[in-house]
């Protein structure tokens, strides 16, 4: 008992001593050696030791009895900075802290001259890092020798609730880490090489970041080698908003001027694919709210090689997923067996052998499957893609069992397999023809309606076989071509009521030669062969239907452009129709057949074009009509050839209502570059053949068509069989127009030759009408021949038109034993100039030269017109004409009914709006007269006539002025008389010399 009481003495002897040594050191360190304002000037020197750093705080204070036997050093309200101070530029490191507090051991600092201090916290850390400011180095500088000789070593550092910002100002972004909790566990002093990492922060915001805000949690062992040159990673778990990854390996050469090495291994570390899909922004992958999608998943990867600024290191990434489960709301019934597996790999050192593989993509469901391998090599150089896809879907079952939307109907089958091999930069230049493949595709009794939509679809039987087959084209060279052939029983599609489409018996072939050059583009053909192809469009106003379709198309360009090379095109087909009920028009085309090739023209032999278009259009009937020839027209037995631009015509048969005609000849349109030079655009010869030509009937139908064109209210074509299109046809009403002279359009320069059995103009029957024409220059020269119920005639004429504004005409008219009556229907104007013409009946020689302006009615202006008139004839009749009624009352002829004149030739002169009658002889009944003067074209008389046989005994002149009916007679001595002495020879000869000399001008300007 004695003894227990002396050890606890003794004990607590020691115990005393002990406290009250080390209060002594404690007080001996704070107040003597070690003072809050020492110590702090102390630390505040020892960091600032390295150069390039900047510290400062406002105070450190020690700790003893609250941790004892360790001493808890406090800094206070402290900012650092590094910075190189040569140069003037932002910090590229500072922060600022609140409060740092740690544990320091006083013996190893006693003893050792070691700082070791254990549990530091730093609370309310403000960290700034500007990525674009490079670090100084932090090298020592000599300093106090104690402070020399001490070392220091930290076990554990803990920051909590800091906040860190990465600056990178070029690319204006900021990104900072809020709330942040890190710590940091091992030797953190000289030569520290394992330690613990843990980080976590709930915000995490930045510029460009695919989530707006972010939370992550990192955990991970580090060890580092002696050298500081490398840290191997293991045990690193990483948390994205909650989504865990799994991280393990080792990051080597990270000392200044290597290069980063990297080998690395990581996993994903969740299995559910929901996770996942909840875990990827909804902006990039915006469908992921209306549909849901479920399975276990597994993805890894490798990381190895070095971190250089132009290459990556090798990537190894392998993903599947099993039981894997879609579901969308709109759909009955989910796809509940979904699986699948990939697998990447890159490499750095050997691009060529990158790909990305799909081992197997395979969907069951619903009835249906679908199995789907693929691989994309080469890509990052030239991407290459293999696919191949099996299956069939059942749209049957799909329509009536999944479908949930009532107005959608589904039903039918397909079936496919296929393999597809391309380059992805072919696909970019839209090289469609180098795609590589081979299967069979199927389509039974497929049916789609969109009732709210207004889409039908409706495709019975549908077969497609693509792949390589011998060669049994001549346009191509190559023994094996890419073959794809399509049979179509019957295809039915419309579109609201924009769009209907029925197709059958359709078989579509297509071939192409793989080109041994990639930059090659390869020849393609199509062919296409079906029975019946009917389709309305815009509303049901245009409608187009195929018969016995036959069309042939070949491509063969030269190098990678298209447009070098060859082409043919072969279009054939018994029947073509076109119908447009709105705009009035119909097109029918029976035994349509088009040939045409193009080839490139050698440089050498170039003449302006580089490629040279020909081919042959023909057909065996046509009808065509259009609201501005509102008459149906026919073309029979046609054959046109054409040669870039130029069109010839072999006997094209062409039938109007009751005219017809057959057109030979050639025309030809300028090219582009002639355009903006003047050169007419349409030129050629036709040569015109005709049995029977009504102009008045023409006349009227063109004149009907420019009506009514300008009519608001224009009467709709009815929609029907084009077979009856003639029954349809409205009859034709004449309308009033506003008329005007034709004006002959300055892109036109032809050569016309006719010859025409018969011709209605203007109710007087031509025959044989035969001549020329040449239209250039907005101007028509004509020379003409016919013989007509009247007479015969022929005319030189020249239109121009060249001013809209005053249209001019000069023509030189002869007619032969013409039908004098009907000479003013033919020529209006002659009435004017010789009244006597319109009630004359017999036969008579006129010839009419004139030239002037032409009115609205294509009629000379009188009063501005120069022109001769001559006329001829005997025997000749007065029917009803008032003037030589009272002409016979005053002479009291014998036949007052009966005027007829034995022999009359007549000059006229029409100049400024007067009429010149030049004295002539006229006999009629018991008299011989001189008749001779003027008169206006407002039919004013101011005549003189000499009666030199007659029952009475004398000679005598009268004078005749006035209107008709209102003449006034005078009694004068002869004027005439003298003329005709000779019995008229001098006199006609200075007349016939007159005339010529008129005549000739005017038929000088013809030239």
């Amino acid at each position: 008992m004695k003894f227990v009481r002396i050890i606890i003495k003794v004990f607590l002897s020691l115990l005393v001593l002990l406290l009250m040594l080390s209060g002594g050191i404690f007080c001996y360190l704070k107040y003597k050696l070690l003072t809050p304002e020492q110590l702090s000037e102390l630390v505040t020197r020892e960091i600032n030791r390295r150069a390039n750093v900047e510290f400062c705080c406002e105070r450190v204070d020690l700790s003893y009895w609250d941790n004892w036997p360790f001493i808890e050093i406090v800094v206070k309200d402290g900012s650092f900075q590094i910075q190189d101070k040569s140069i003037n530029a932002e910090a590229p490191f500072a922060g600022k802290f609140k409060k740092i507090s740690g544990s320091i051991q006083l013996l190893k600092l006693w003893k050792e001259h070691v700082i070791s201090i254990d549990n530091i916290l730093v609370e309310n850390l403000e960290l700034v890092y500007n990525a674009e400011e490079p670090i100084p180095k932090l090298t020592k500088k000599k300093g106090h020798k104690l402070a020399s000789k001490l070392l220091s070593e930290i076990d554990r550092l803990q920051i909590s609730q800091g906040d860190i910002k990465l600056k990178i100002p070029h690319r204006k972004q900021i990104y900072n880490c809020k709330n942040a909790d890190i710590l940091i566990e091992g030797k953190l002093g000289q030569g520290f090489s394992d330690i613990s990492l843990s980080v976590s922060s709930p915000v995490m915001q930045g510029t460009g970041l695919p989530l707006d805000s972010i939370s992550f949690d990192l955990f991970c062992h580090v060890k580092l080698d002696k050298e500081h040159a490398g840290v191997e990673l293991s045990d690193a778990h990483f948390k994205i908003n909650d989504f865990p990854f799994n991280l393990e390996g080792k990051i080597m050469n990270l000392k200044r001027k290597q290069v980063p090495f990297i080998d690395l291994q990581f996993d994903l570390g969740a299995s559910s694919l929901k996770d996942l899909i909840a875990f990827i922004p909804s902006d990039y992958f915006p469908i992921k709210e209306d549909y849901q999608i479920d399975g276990t998943t597994i993805l890894k990867g490798t990381i190895h090689g070095a971190m250089k600024k132009d290459s990556l290191p090798d990537l190894h990434i392998q993903g599947s997923l099993e039981q894997g489960r879609f579901h969308w709301a709109e759909l009955r019934e989910d796809l509940e067996n979904i699986q699948l597996n990939w697998e990447m790999k890159y490499s750095s050192a050997c691009a060529d052998s990158c790909f990305l593989r799909l081992n197997r993509f395979f969907v069951k469901g619903m009835q249906s499957e679908i199995n789907l391998e693929g691989t994309v090599m080469n890509f990052v150089r030239d991407p290459y893609i293999e696919a191949c896809i099996k299956g069939n879907l059942n749209f049957d079952y799909i329509g009536k069992k999944v479908l949930m939307d009532k107005k959608i109907t589904l039903a039918g089958m397909m079936m496919v397999d296929a393999r597809l091999g391309c380059a992805v930069n072919e696909l970019r230049k839209k090289n469609y023809h180098l795609i590589k493949g081979a299967g069979k595709l199927k389509i039974q009794n497929v049916v789609f309606d969109h009732l709210e939509k207004e889409i039908h679809f409706f495709i019975p039987d549908v077969s497609l076989d693509f792949g390589y087959a011998k060669n049994a084209s001549d346009f191509i060279k190559q023994t094996e071509v890419f073959s794809g052939v399509a049979e179509i029983d019957t295809l039915c599609l419309s579109y609201k009521k924009k769009l209907f489409v029925n197709l059958s018996d359709l078989r579509l072939r297509s071939n192409t030669a793989i080109s041994l050059r990639k930059d090659e583009v390869s020849p393609i053909t199509t062919h296409w062969n079906c029975k019946l192809l009917d389709a309305r469009w815009n509303n049901s106003s245009a409608w187009t239907s195929i018969q016995n379709l036959e069309l042939h198309v070949g491509v063969k360009p030269i190098g990678n452009n298209l447009l070098n090379g060859e082409g043919g095109l072969m279009f054939k087909a018994d029947k073509l129709r076109f119908l447009n009920p709105y705009r009035q028009q119909a097109f029918i085309f029976d035994k349509i057949q088009l040939i045409s090739e193009i080839r490139l023209v050698e440089e050498k032999r170039r003449t302006g074009e580089k490629h040279n278009l020909k081919g042959v259009l023909e057909f065996e009937r046509s009808q065509m009509y259009i609201p501005q020839f509102p008459m149906l027209t026919c073309i029979n037995h046609a054959y046109l050839g054409f040669q870039n631009h130029q069109l010839t015509l072999n006997r094209l048969h062409v039938q109007a209502g009751k005219s017809d005609c057959f057109l030979s000849g050639s025309l030809s349109v300028a090219d582009a570059k002639n355009k903006k030079s003047g050169v007419p655009q349409v030129e050629g010869s036709l040569r015109i053949l005709s049995a029977n030509i009504d102009y008045d009937e023409l006349e009227r139908t063109l004149s009907y068509g420019v009506s009514s064109e300008k009519l608001q209210n224009s009467k709709m074509m009815a929609f029907g069989d084009l077979n009856n299109l003639e029954s349809q046809l409205h009859v034709q009403e004449p309308i009033k127009l506003k008329q005007h002279p034709v004006y002959i359009s300055k892109n036109i320069a032809l050569e016309l030759q006719f010859d025409l059995d018969h011709m209605n103009y203007r109710n007087v029957d031509l025959q044989h009408v035969q001549g020329s024409a040449f239209v250039r220059n907005q101007a028509l020269k004509a020379h003409l021949t016919t013989r007509t119920n009247l007479g015969k005639a022929e005319l030189d004429l020249l239109y121009n038109s060249l001013h809209k504004d005053k249209v001019t005409t000069c023509f030189d008219l002869k007619l032969k034993d013409f039908l004098v009556a009907q000479v003013h229907e033919v020529i209006p104007t002659v009435k004017t100039i010789f009244p006597l013409i319109e009630t004359m009946d017999g036969l008579v020689n006129c010839r009419l030269t004139a030239v002037g302006p032409v009115d609205n009615r294509m009629l000379p202006l009188l009063g501005n017109t120069d022109a001769i008139c001559s006329v001829d004839g005997r025997n000749l009749i007065l029917m009803d004409n008032g003037t030589f009624k009272e002409i016979a009352r005053r002479f009291r002829f014998k036949n007052k009914e009966k005027h007829e004149i034995d022999k009359l030739s007549a000059n006229l002169i029409l100049h400024k709006k007067k009429i010149e009658v030049l004295p002539f002889v006229l006999q009629w009944d018991r008299y011989k007269a001189i008749v001779g003067g003027e008169h206006s074209i407002d039919l004013t008389y101011n005549y003189h006539m000499d009666l030199l046989d007659s029952p009475i005994p004398i000679d005598f002149g009268i004078d005749l002025s006035g209107k008709e009916g209102q003449f006034k007679y005078k009694l004068r001595k002869c004027k005439y008389k003298d003329l005709f002495k000779d019995g008229g020879i001098q006199y006609d000869a200075e007349v016939e010399k007159r005339l010529s000399r008129i005549r000739q001008a005017i038929i000088h300007q013809m030239q």
